[in-house]
């Protein structure tokens, strides 16, 4: 690649902070006076991302015995969606996610398997 790897993390960072493709590149262009294309910036975010995500799921992360489980209800378009999440305690890392329709024991025995399986190497007997 022609991008030195500390520009593309620069991009990734700005893009996941909230800024538009053409706000990266025009801050990219006024600090360093690096032009690049917007269809560069999506690329990177888009190849990038995938690579993180696939390197995320090799992650066990070393969390104590502690866990928040907490399930927030949306009305979206006269619909109800529950988001759920597993919280460490000590850590604050976010275990496991779960987005349903119901809010039934078989959605927070979902949610407990994704966490468990998440951690169980790590966790401490």
């Amino acid at each position: 690649m022609q991008t030195g790897t500390k520009v593309i993390a620069d991009v990734l960072n700005m893009y996941y902070e909230g800024m538009s493709e053409n706000e990266i590149r025009r801050n990219l262009i006024q600090q360093d006076d690096n032009y690049i294309s917007t269809g560069s910036v999506y690329n990177w975010v888009r190849r990038f991302t995938d690579l993180a995500t696939k390197e995320a799921e090799n992650y066990t992360p070393k969390v104590g015995r502690v866990w928040v489980a907490d399930e927030t209800m949306l009305d979206i378009d006269g619909k109800n969606v529950w988001f759920w999440d597993i919280i460490d305690t000590k850590t604050r890392f976010l275990i496991a996610s779960h987005m349903s329709f119901t809010r039934t024991t078989k959605d927070a025995q979902q949610l407990m398997e994704q966490a468990y399986k998440r951690t169980r190497a790590n966790c401490p007997e």
